[in-house]
């Protein structure tokens, strides 16, 4: 039998798979002990394959046999893996069951997680939960983030887990609301072409969100160049080139966070 997963010939109630198979499975997660890669393995199975108890009893059993095993020969090969494939082909090619509900047999047929009821979906993840330590389940949970495409996820995971500070800082900002700066309610006010009383209707729906508008005023009056810059005569009116473009440049300084000399 080939090192992938496969049905028996006329299998009923169980699958065979190769151990090779799971050797290759639980090193695809470059995780750094045995004991850790033990454990995804286990968190594999029974999650993939646990869809009712008397399957997870028997698989308990037989990862048990399994990762028993698989200690003593990697022990034995003294941990290395090129020895320890060398030595241990035979073994690797010889196969491991995998209890599996028989589509025949009469009864409620299995569900996905997704379909399972509430009750049901409480009990899967506690048989994970049991069988490996938080440090691998979050561990196991960025990686499928990361492999699903979720990359910005799996980061904000990792930054979460780091500590119930970090934690409580995030719950913290996704509670705030939005508030606008200034700059941001006076852009608002004019794209939308705005009167005052407009502005102030709106901004009674949510007063913590629109600052007043005597903000919006000073935000405003920030756009234009310093008095000592502008020269007004009965002919004329002037400023400076340079002062002009700070200050057109003024607002989106403010906005990004960030300071730009011109």
């Amino acid at each position: 039998m080939d090192s992938s997963a496969s049905d028996s010939p006329g299998s009923s109630g169980k699958k065979l798979v190769t151990r090779q198979f799971l050797y290759g499975k639980m090193q695809s997660q470059k995780l750094s002990t045995m004991d850790e890669k033990l454990a995804y393995l286990e968190n594999y199975l029974l999650s993939s394959y646990g869809d009712t108890e008397e399957n997870i009893e028997q698989l308990k059993v037989n990862i048990n046999y399994f990762k028993t095993a698989m200690r003593q020969k990697w022990s034995e090969a003294h941990r290395k893996e090129d020895r320890f494939i060398k030595l241990n082909h035979s073994w690797l090619n010889g196969t491991f069951e995998i209890p599996i509900q028989d589509q025949n047999r009469p009864g409620r047929p299995s569900r996905s997680f997704i379909e399972s009821s509430d009750r049901s979906k409480r009990r899967k993840p506690e048989v994970i939960r049991s069988a490996a330590e938080n440090s691998i389940l979050i561990y196991a949970a960025q990686s499928t983030l990361r492999t699903k495409g979720l990359r910005n996820a799996s980061e904000i995971l990792k930054e979460i887990t780091k500590s119930p500070t970090i934690a409580q800082k995030y719950k913290s900002e996704l509670g705030k609301p939005n508030i606008l700066k200034p700059q941001e309610a006076l852009a608002m006010f004019i794209e939308a072409d705005l009167t005052r009383q407009q502005y102030e209707i709106i901004r009674e729906t949510n007063k913590s969100v629109y600052p007043c508008y005597d903000k919006l005023l000073d935000a405003k009056k920030e756009c234009y160049p310093p008095e000592q810059l502008i020269k007004v005569t009965s002919l004329y009116a002037e400023s400076t080139l340079q002062s002009l473009i700070d200050n057109s440049y003024a607002p989106f300084n403010v906005l990004s966070g960030s300071t730009c000399n011109y």
